[in-house]
């Protein structure tokens, strides 16, 4: 039996990362169905029932080193994992896990991982070297392919995708959505992450216009994919009065749900206006249209692969623009549709680089023994 350890950004609460995680656990399973896997979690708990595998705490060193020694995989992955825009400390930590491994002489598999914006001069030069020393590292985009060549690595990187992409939602359960609209209106998602929204009153104004304007003609049902950080911001356009609860064209998802379900909402709302990475995602996955705001290069990144462009950088927020685009969208939407759906499978295709390495180093295991 194959043991793997993955580490990611797991038992969180982001709506992004668990599908990822989800996504990842299915493609294994279809290359060996009994792999034994652990997962380090924030939330062993939440982990263990929704994803139904082992679980390891995220700060439990001492049986993280246990664990490892008797594991015959690590899989770093996917998601953001190593950058230090969010913190040098989340950097430092992931970079143990994976130096872990190697030390251990482990099997180390970096996965479809999106790499950077690492500004911190040391830990691209360790990364670079470090790196060079993993089994196989895969990443979600070219341009984290050319970072790491910045960086030193000389190994061969291979591009796959975002795990996500390849989710089938059509075997999720069909619940009901109680947050459906009882009007005629098209809906919009709106998906926002940026804490600049907090310091920027010229933004404030913007998105109250925005959100002013949209709504004479169409529903806006906002959808937190981080609920812990996202609803703050949500909190904060209520208080300042950008958005009136009162208004019976406006919902709001209020409570944590898993990506299963967010999924299924999303599935009803005819267009998505996103500033996380993974409520684009689920969009393309969904066939939903929809419009990328830029925060990270990342965003851009991704927007780059399925063939659109960031429409602005969140700072650049424009109401005019946003509307405009809205509006265009929905009048070319059969075209914009069928090119997504070109897009999302020529991404799918990439995935199954991750399927073969995975499988060559799970048989390399077995002549092993």
């Amino acid at each position: 039996m194959t043991k793997i350890l993955i580490s990611g950004f797991y038992g969180s609460g982001n709506v992004g990362d668990e599908a990822i995680l989800e996504s990842m656990i299915n493609r294994i399973k279809k290359i060996d169905v009994n792999a034994e896997l652990t997962v380090i979690s924030k939330n062993q708990k939440s982990t263990k029932r929704d994803h139904k595998v082992k679980t390891l705490g995220r700060n439990d060193f001492r049986g993280f080193f246990r664990v490892l020694r008797k594991t015959d995989i690590l899989i770093s992955g996917g998601g953001s994992l190593l950058q230090d825009a969010t913190s040098v400390k989340s950097l430092v930590y992931y970079i143990a896990v994976i130096f872990s491994g190697i030390i251990f002489r482990k099997k180390v598999m970096i996965y479809s991982q999106g790499i950077g914006p690492i500004n911190n001069i040391f830990f691209r030069f360790f990364l670079g070297k470090l790196l060079n020393f993993a089994d196989i590292v895969t990443v979600r985009e070219e341009n984290s392919k050319k970072d790491l060549i910045k960086m030193g690595v000389k190994k061969e990187i291979y591009v796959t995708a975002d795990t996500v992409i390849d989710f089938d939602y059509s075997k999720l359960e069909n619940n009901k959505n109680e947050y459906l609209f009882n009007n005629d209106k098209k809906t919009i998602g709106l998906s926002l992450k940026s804490n600049v929204i907090f310091s920027n009153l010229n933004l404030d104004k913007n998105i109250k216009d925005f959100i002013d304007k949209i709504l004479k003609n169409y529903n806006i049902l906002f959808i937190p994919f981080y609920f812990n950080q996202d609803i703050k911001i949500i909190d904060f356009l209520i208080d300042n009065k950008i958005i009136d609860l009162a208004n019976k064209n406006i919902k709001i998802i209020d409570k944590e749900l898993n990506f299963k379900k967010v999924l299924n909402i999303m599935k009803d709302v005819d267009m998505l206006v996103g500033e996380r990475l993974h409520s684009l995602i689920f969009a393309s996955i969904l066939n939903v249209p929809f419009i990328g705001m830029s925060y990270d290069p990342k965003i851009d990144y991704f927007l780059e692969d399925i063939g659109l462009k960031s429409i602005f950088n969140i700072n650049d927020f424009n109401s005019e623009i946003l509307i405009n685009e809205v509006a265009n969208i929905f009048d070319n939407e059969i075209a914009f549709k069928k090119d997504l759906s070109y897009n999302v499978q020529r991404l799918k295709e990439k995935l199954s680089l991750n399927d073969d390495f995975l499988n060559d180093l799970i048989m390399r295991g077995y002549n092993e023994k």
